[in-house]
């Protein structure tokens, strides 16, 4: 392939790995993660975990576990993002590519695209390989569409704004759902309308409810919430 003016020969990749179920890993995923040198993933390891049941060999590369902040101070989490961005550029000069993991779709409220900035910016090549998105797992374990015809559907964070979430027309899913639950609990009480709450979806620990009165207040951080608009 033709390189842009300027790009190193190692490339950056980030690989979606799926909600959970190493069998939702996609073939290209598991190709560009035999093929790199460096497996990088954020140090609580749950991405890592993923792959390593569906591409064995990964013990036996170069691991990069990179410590990443979720403090809610944009100025530490910057400053994390900067650190972790330094030390896979070390592995880039090194002629070494790398495989960065995360969950479902590095696309969708993924850390690596706040690192593929800084290291795309300082002139190395990077790449982005799909994943299923949890919601899209989700929808399928409890047998619902997410939307049809010109139903809209709306992907919003659980740190959001709930309330004005609600108001949007058409179904929404709740990323990072576990502290809203009350919230979203309020909305659904105002509205009338179906929530279906995923709770480590495609894990072994998978739990599905359609009442959101079967839950703790705060469920984890791999949780999300489907609400459907009218109901059922």
């Amino acid at each position: 392939p033709i390189l842009k003016a300027g790009y190193k020969m190692a490339k950056l990749y980030g690989v979606g790995v799926g909600p959970g179920d190493p069998e939702l890993i996609t073939v290209k995923a598991v190709n560009i993660i035999k093929k790199c040198s460096v497996i990088a993933f954020p140090d609580m390891n749950t991405a890592y975990k993923i792959a390593k049941a569906a591409c064995p060999e990964i013990e036996a590369k170069e691991l990069a576990a990179l410590k990443f902040l979720m403090t809610g101070n944009k100025e530490e989490e910057s400053k994390a993002h900067q650190a972790a961005a330094f030390s896979l550029e070390k592995y880039l000069d090194e002629d070494k590519d790398i495989a960065f993991l995360t969950l479902g779709d590095p696309c969708i409220y993924s850390t690596f695209m706040y690192i593929e900035k800084i290291v795309a910016a300082h002139g190395y090549e990077t790449e982005i390989i799909s994943g299923v998105p949890s919601f899209c797992a989700a929808g399928a374990a409890f047998k619902i569409s997410l939307a049809e015809g010109n139903t809209q559907l709306h992907i919003v964070t659980g740190g959001g704004n709930i309330a004005e979430a609600a108001k949007y027309k058409g179904n929404k899913v709740i990323m990072k759902a576990g502290k809203s639950l009350k919230a979203v609990k309020q909305e659904l009480l105002k509205s009338g309308n179906q929530a279906y709450i995923a709770v480590n979806c495609g894990m072994q620990n998978e739990k599905l409810y359609t009442d959101i009165n079967d839950l703790d207040s705060e469920t984890g951080y791999f949780s999300l919430a489907i609400i459907r608009e009218g109901g059922v």
